[in-house]
């Protein structure tokens, strides 16, 4: 709807005018411009339908939202855990075609993310939500039946498709809820994702994704009842809307993320980051991308597929790419830490080196519950720049010891806890600036894709640090300890090798005793935790811009909040009730 500034004039600079007069004005506006119907726009929380928050379709549409995200999340959290013993039953051992499962959910979802919002926002959005968890559920079936690697990849894209769907939850709840409980009704949709995010690894993926996927698609389809096509157009068909559909956009922009993210996902992992493949996906996809941008600028479309507009929104775009930089962070110490589990601390027992890998997701999602929550009633900018500024000092504090387990956890726990506290507080708050509310799916799409993205390239270069690193430290913390103990230079290599690969000293060695074992295993985890200490210092990178962007994005007090964007209709394309709540 209207725009949402609280101000006299476009810069900001104006006499603060009451917010209940702005959207009056607004609202007025949009009755003359806009092609929707009365029952399609935005109103005020007074003017809603009596028991609207209490009627079976606005209480099975949350839901329908919740399951759906826990679908989502849930789609490659569950699998990625036993990835490899997985790849060991489909008799791919030693393969890395097992890495496309990964490779394929991302994929599939940045892509899906940008498209379910932009074409939601034009043809209606109820279709577009039951057919993505109908090929969630098509897809976890796929997935559970596999009997080959190609059959499990066939089916994570699915999946991943889907998801791009069922994680769009932050803007699809917000405009259905009055925008000052747009915090508390976020934080209930993350306590769905407790048996995927959380208890992911200890539950079953065929009945967990399969039940809840079917249970997705029946919440859809009964509850979920947005403004329809007719409702958004009084004025067009959906053929004159497929006529004028930027298709070209659509083309340019999916066919350039693509090419990019594979890049990313291909380098250092299938690929040499210098290979022709890696550099021609990645040269290629930004190239596209370039002239996606530039056809967008130059064509005079009246629904571009890409709203560079959106762009100019300082406090939008601060916020998107904030939010941006602190999943890239989480996913540094989620990819990172299970495999410094593992090496640094040898003496665990299986359990708790499985909890201890799980923490990192764990205390992110407490946080991402929790922050909402306390944004209903706190303000909401302050808390995010406090936790910002806490949790990336936090997080780069990992670096002191690593080998110091208590430390280090002390710090990750809480680090993470803060960041997923400022994470779960700021996806809403991308929704807030956009000064036009019924495009708060294009907007929170392409959101979310660039987040995806964010977390591409974070991936893809921590993962390249820890590399370079560990070539470097493992033979300078190693190499001296062996000599000393009375290895040959040239078993040294062979030593090495054996460390990286099984994490113990091996056999063939010559001139080892049952007492120089310790001290070379020690060595290595030494050389092991440099490498790691360069990672999360490295944090420091992205943490540093996101500490000056959080000053930018846009505060909650800039509306007092009453303004539904959407109204859930009562399943019949109709709102028929008009006594006030």
């Amino acid at each position: 709807m209207g725009s949402l500034s609280t101000t006299g004039n476009e810069d900001g600079k104006g006499l603060q005018v009451n917010h209940l007069e702005t959207a009056n004005m607004a609202h007025q506006e949009q009755h003359v411009e806009t092609d929707r119907v009365p029952e399609a726009m935005g109103r005020e929380q007074d003017e809603l339908p009596k028991g609207y928050f209490y009627s079976p379709y606005f209480i099975g549409s949350y839901c329908a939202i919740g399951v759906a995200f826990a679908c989502g999340t849930g789609g490659y959290a569950l699998v990625a855990p036993i990835l490899t013993d997985i790849n060991n039953d489909l008799g791919g051992s030693g393969s890395s075609d097992i890495n496309w499962v990964g490779i394929v959910y991302s994929l599939t979802q940045a892509i899906v993310l940008m498209l379910a919002g932009r074409l939601s926002d034009l043809f209606g959005r109820r279709w577009f939500f039951v057919i993505g968890s109908v090929i969630g559920l098509v897809g976890s079936i796929v997935g559970a039946r596999a009997g080959t690697i190609g059959q499990l990849i066939a089916g994570e894209t699915l999946i991943g498709i889907a998801a791009g769907f069922q994680c769009s939850f932050f803007w699809v709840v917000s405009e259905i809820v009055p925008m000052k409980r747009r915090f508390i009704a976020n934080s209930g949709l993350f306590l769905w994702t407790l048996p995927t995010n959380i208890l992911g690894p200890k539950i079953a993926i065929t009945i967990q994704n399969n039940t809840a996927n079917a249970l997705s698609v029946a919440l859809w389809f009964f509850f979920y009842h947005p403004p329809s096509f007719h409702m958004l157009h009084r004025d067009k068909t959906v053929k004159q809307m497929v006529r004028e559909f930027d298709f070209i956009g659509l083309v340019l922009f999916s066919a350039g993320m693509i090419l990019f993210l594979i890049g990313l996902n291909w380098g250092g992992s299938i690929y040499p980051w210098k290979s022709g493949q890696v550099l021609g996906t990645l040269l290629s996809g930004v190239a596209i991308l370039a002239v996606c941008i530039a056809y967008e600028l130059k064509s005079s479309l009246k629904e571009p597929y890409l709203p560079l507009q959106l762009f100019k929104n300082v406090k939008y775009t601060s916020c998107v790419v904030w939010c941006a930089i602190e999943a890239m962070n989480f996913y540094a110490f989620g990819i990172i830490w299970p495999r410094a589990v593992a090496i640094l601390y040898p003496s665990l027992s299986p359990a708790t080196s499985a909890t201890m890998s799980g923490l990192v997701t764990m205390s992110f999602a407490l946080g991402q519950m929790a922050g909402p929550f306390f944004a209903n009633w706190l303000p909401a900018k302050p808390l995010v720049i406090v936790g910002t500024f806490i949790g990336t000092g936090l997080l780069a504090a990992c670096a002191a010891n690593p080998l110091n387990l208590d430390l280090t956890v002390g710090v990750l726990v809480t680090g993470n806890l803060v960041i997923g506290m400022a994470d779960g507080i700021g996806l809403p708050m991308t929704t807030f600036p956009i000064k036009n509310q019924e495009a708060l799916g294009t907007a929170g799409g392409l959101s979310g894709c660039i987040r995806l993205a964010g977390t591409s390239v974070a991936v893809a270069m921590y993962n390249t640090i820890l590399n370079n690193r560990l070539l470097q430290t493992i033979p300078a913390a190693v190499t001296p300890v062996a000599l000393s103990a009375g290895v040959p230079e040239s078993f040294i290599p062979q030593l090495i090798a054996n460390l990286t690969r099984t994490n113990r000293v091996g056999e063939g060695i010559p001139g080892l005793t049952a007492g120089d074992v310790p001290l070379i295993q020690s060595a290595f985890q030494l050389g092991n935790s440099q490498a790691y200490s360069t990672v999360f210092l490295s944090t420091l990178g992205f943490g540093g811009v996101a500490l000056i962007l959080c000053f930018l994005i846009g505060g909650v007090d800039e509306s007092n909040g009453e303004y539904v964007a959407a109204l859930i209709q009562h399943g019949d394309g109709s709102d028929r009730q008009t006594e006030k709540v």
